[in-house]
């Protein structure tokens, strides 16, 4: 009877370990990368603003060598601010399902009223085959800032249904994973009613497991895969993603350690609890 009894102890606390694991990822991930105030969190804190700002700089700095013309004419053709809410635009139709609205006409506003500064100051009058080249400049200045802040564009309508869909089970898979959770810590505490120190026991070895899992998951992500070199679409968007990335490893490892701490502690005082 004991050796049934112990059998069916160590079942419990492997699916309970399973339980913990499930219900923890799911958790991490339904309130990080599928909430967009935690993306905007990290928008701030990686300092996208700025590595957005020096792949502007370096593209038009091409098209400076390109054009001859002076450095003057590409400056200030966008504020921080504005920069900021483009960027703001972006994360937000990612995750409300709409249409990105980057306020490129401000850059072009701008970029126009230099070069006819520029003109003006140097005297030059163009004639009517460079005023269309002068305008076709433009546009490739625009697209410029376009590609550079919603580096997604071509990805969006994929990345939008995919999102949905994901953030749709996970919702689902939330509550189904927490009710059989709480189903199971039920069973056990009824089983152990006698003996409240086993039960204590078995939740406890459940922790210690679904920590120390934890914590080799995370070893073994970082062996098997070089989130360092990672490299999409354009090396902002990359440093980015590798940021979230790694602050995901971070909280597993962080969490594989509490939980491995509190069930040995666990394991420990229900075996003292025992002896008496």
């Amino acid at each position: 009877m004991k050796v049934v009894k112990k059998i069916v102890q160590i079942i419990m606390a492997f699916f309970l370990s399973i339980l913990i694991l499930a219900n923890f990822l799911m958790v991490l991930v339904s309130q990080t990368v599928l909430q967009k105030e935690y993306v905007l969190a990290k928008v701030e804190e990686v300092g996208y603003e700025e590595k957005i700002q020096t792949d502007l700089k370096n593209g038009f700095e091409n098209y400076q060598y390109q054009s001859g013309l002076p450095a003057s004419v590409f400056e200030n053709l966008y504020t921080r601010s504005s920069l900021q809410a483009d960027i703001y635009c972006v994360v937000n139709a990612i995750y409300e399902n709409e249409e990105v609205q980057v306020n490129s006409e401000e850059v072009r506003t701008k970029l126009e009223a230099n070069i006819q500064q520029y003109l003006s100051e140097n005297q030059i009058v163009l004639k009517e085959a460079q005023l269309q080249n002068i305008q076709d400049f433009e546009n490739i200045i625009v697209n410029v800032y376009e590609n550079r802040v919603n580096s997604v564009a071509d990805y969006l309508d994929t990345i939008q249904k995919v999102l949905q869909k994901v953030k749709e089970i996970a919702k689902i898979a939330q509550i189904g994973l927490i009710v059989t959770l709480a189903v199971f810590l039920l069973i056990g505490l009824v089983a152990q009613m006698r003996e409240p120190s086993e039960f204590v026991n078995q939740l406890a070895i459940a922790l210690l497991s679904s920590g120390v899992i934890l914590i080799l998951l995370q070893k073994i992500i970082h062996q098997e895969i070089d989130i360092q070199h990672i490299l999409l679409l354009n090396q902002s968007f990359s440093d980015f993603v590798k940021y979230i990335l790694f602050d995901l490893m971070n909280e597993i490892n962080f969490y594989g350690m509490v939980f491995a701490i509190v069930g040995f502690c666990g394991i420990i005082w229900s075996r003292c609890r025992a002896a008496k």
